[in-house]
């Protein structure tokens, strides 16, 4: 079996790279026209379900084969290089994912709190500082947490192809 450098690379799965795509067209194509505000936010909901999971799961691989390297380098000992994703990181991060889904439908302080959080990052990468979000609060979105499934397929994949 070759040996792999980087054990990241779930995070370039089609179905998350569909994802990531539907996000940006969403937000930058779809909201803004206003054609079709109800499947709109509903697919920012599902591609929100899919993306963050795998993102706090890549987040961790990524740190960890950070740090390791730092070791490595100003280590003279060597050091047993453990990049495979725990099972308990897949489960808190479908719940980290969840929890935000539904707190943005329940709770109007953290869904202030959230805009705020993406408009920053949105004006860093866009010129136009005029950027308004309209987070709108639906109950039925909270269904949305159903394709949450999907990430946990991708993830316990990867999980199964290592051992």
């Amino acid at each position: 079996m070759k040996k792999r450098l980087f054990y990241g690379d779930f995070i370039i799965h089609p179905i998350n790279i569909l994802a990531v795509i539907l996000l940006v067209f969403n937000d930058f194509y779809l909201k803004a026209s206003k054609h079709a505000p109800f499947i709109a936010g509903k697919l920012s909901d599902i591609s929100l379900m899919i993306f963050l999971p795998i993102f706090i799961c890549f987040f961790y691989v990524f740190l960890t084969y950070f740090l390791n390297t730092i070791k490595i380098l100003f280590s003279k000992k060597e050091i047993i290089e453990n990049y495979k994703l725990p099972t308990w990181l897949i489960l808190v991060s479908l719940f980290i994912s969840g929890a935000i889904l539904v707190l943005l439908q329940l709770s109007d302080l953290f869904n202030i709190y959230f805009e705020h959080f993406i408009l920053f990052f949105k004006n860093l990468f866009v010129e136009k500082k005029t950027i308004a979000l309209n987070l709108t609060k639906d109950l039925s979105d909270i269904f949305m947490i159903i394709f949450l499934v999907v990430p946990y397929f991708i993830l316990s994949k990867e999980i199964s192809r290592r051992e």
